[in-house]
């Protein structure tokens, strides 16, 4: 018979475990971007004098 308590804790430990099981280590590896290039693509509401700012920032 499932009763309240039992199933309150399994409603708490099921997602907790879950949420435990998410932060794990990667099993993969990644790969790390070894050789590879990336790019950073960033939008904003603001001014130009903000923009030119980020820009100015960005490229250093």
């Amino acid at each position: 018979m499932l009763t309240r308590r039992t199933a309150l804790a399994l409603g708490v430990a099921v997602p907790g475990l879950a949420g435990l099981a998410a932060c794990g280590p990667n099993a993969s590896g990644g790969g790390g971007g070894e050789g590879g290039s990336a790019s950073l693509r960033v939008a904003w509401w603001g001014n130009p004098t903000r923009d030119q700012n980020t820009q100015d920032v960005a490229a250093a």
